[in-house]
């Protein structure tokens, strides 16, 4: 994130503790679609066996589908946004390595040039 002297920081723990909050979010959103499926499925045939009743359950069904079915795509996107998450805290950490690797280096090849002359 950008502070506010217009530099960059970033702290990986903290994007990474983010991420397992998304997770377990994402792991709630998907027992709330469970629930609702089981109580759905506890609930039908409600509407009876009469002609209106039998007219009812096309859109019945329907509706429960969708509503499933956004359900359980609301629950894959909050979880995909954790992994996208932790794949951000993984590359900020392998960013910050590698540019502590740099400088040891240099700081390493400066001492060696140094101490030739």
């Amino acid at each position: 994130m950008s502070d506010v002297s217009g530099g960059y920081t970033a702290n990986a723990e903290e994007v990474r503790r983010a991420a397992e909050l998304i997770n377990k979010i994402a792991a709630m959103s998907g027992s709330i679609v469970a629930d609702f499926a089981d109580g759905a499925a506890a609930t039908s045939g409600w509407e009876g066996d009469d002609d209106y009743g039998k007219s009812l359950r096309p859109n019945l069904e329907a509706e429960r589908t969708s509503t499933l079915d956004t359900g359980r795509a609301v629950a894959k996107a909050i979880e995909a946004a954790s992994h996208g998450s932790l794949e951000n805290a993984r590359n900020i950490l392998q960013t910050q390595d590698a540019n502590l690797g740099a400088i040891h280096q240099a700081q390493n090849d400066t001492v060696s040039t140094t101490t030739r002359h």
